[in-house]
């Protein structure tokens, strides 16, 4: 059984939804979807990407992509171990990324796939990306009584390695735009007008290039970025389970 502290795992069928957080978050912002997709009769599977969720802040920059695209693939035999045989993976922003990527490894192995607000065409605009993460460096500093100037420290110590981050991540994103075509399962993607830090339109242009697939675009006009906490989450969760309710898992 996985480290609950660093992982939600519900068992409540044979459909299981592998469940993917988004960059700089935690199992914490997908854990109102995973409770809906629980009340809705599914298993859900989700954890804590390598980095993330932890006491230090620095842990992240530690981190290459590679990593991240290996827990999937531990996460994935994980769920095959325990038998399960009809899998959906979704993820929210690089949890969409990671999902593409994925079923493009593994062609056979899902149901349907997902993708919310994920920038996975024109990958990372370092401004708004830089200002989302010295946001969230300064809010998890300031709960911990860091002074302002400490804090600023901290971010001007860290931005190095997070540039380096960003472009490293930018490659995955390459990888996993230039393949889309590749890609035949069903896809489901959710695009919050209200998206903060990426253009609406990027969702628009990934269901485009799934050329070989059918693909499903719902559009929440009250949705930001991490629309699985945004004033449209609800909206989104009621959305994603009529879709995977209308699949044929069998």
């Amino acid at each position: 059984m996985p480290d609950s502290k660093d992982t939600i795992y519900y068992q409540e069928g044979p459909r299981c939804v592998l469940l993917l957080h988004g960059f700089v978050g935690s199992i914490q912002e997908i854990g109102r979807t995973a409770r809906a997709l629980r009340k809705a009769g599914y298993s859900v599977y989700a954890f804590n990407l390598a980095g993330h969720g932890t006491k230090s802040v620095d842990d992240l920059f530690q981190i290459h992509p590679n990593e991240w695209t290996h827990q999937v693939d531990e996460a994935i035999q994980f769920l095959e171990d325990e038998r399960y045989k009809q899998i959906a993976i979704m993820g929210l922003s690089l949890g969409g990324i990671l999902a593409l990527n994925a079923a493009q490894k593994y062609p056979n192995q899902f149901t349907t796939i997902g993708a919310f607000n994920s920038p996975c065409i024109n990958g990372l605009d370092p401004t708004p990306i830089r200002k989302y993460i010295t946001s969230s460096i300064r809010r998890i500093l300031s709960h911990r009584k860091w002074s302002d100037e400490d804090i600023q420290q901290e971010i001007e110590t860290l931005t190095p390695l997070m540039n380096r981050q960003i472009e490293q991540i930018d490659e995955l994103i390459i990888g996993v735009r230039d393949n889309l075509q590749k890609i035949t399962t069903p896809t489901y993607i959710a695009k919050s007008i209200q998206d903060e830090l990426i253009d609406p339109k990027t969702q628009d242009d990934i269901a485009s290039k799934l050329t070989h697939a059918t693909v499903h675009l719902d559009s929440f006009q009250d949705g930001r970025h991490a629309i699985t906490t945004s004033p449209a989450f609800r909206d989104f969760q009621e959305a994603l389970i009529d879709y995977l309710d209308q699949l044929a898992w069998a």
